[in-house]
């Protein structure tokens, strides 16, 4: 399959990416956001506004105790992790895909 060539932390960052990626979406999207001035384009910068929310609810979420799937993963590790999710979850930024 396509995931023989993946480590399987890899593997853990992409699913883990996959469920989060609209974590918390609040049904309005980032032009709404950012027209209307809202607290998370201003936050974000007008930058992928939802994506960041996105990725930063993930890692809070990741945060707490009871639900730290990361929490014996070494700081290595968990760098790449989290480099891999938040990469993932803005390249989910349609906007992005049609910039030249």
């Amino acid at each position: 399959g396509l995931d023989k060539g993946l480590k399987p932390i890899e593997k853990l960052a992409m699913l883990t990416a996959a469920l989060c990626h609209d974590i918390q979406h609040p049904g309005l999207n980032n032009a709404y956001h950012i027209a209307s001035r809202a607290p998370l384009a201003i936050l974000y910068n007008d930058n992928s506004v939802l994506e960041n929310y996105h990725a930063a609810v993930t890692f809070a979420v990741l945060g707490r105790p009871s639900l730290n799937i990361l929490a014996n993963v070494t700081l290595k590790q968990y760098q790449t992790i989290r480099q891999t999710i938040v990469h993932m979850i803005l390249a989910t930024d349609m906007t992005c895909h049609f910039e030249m």
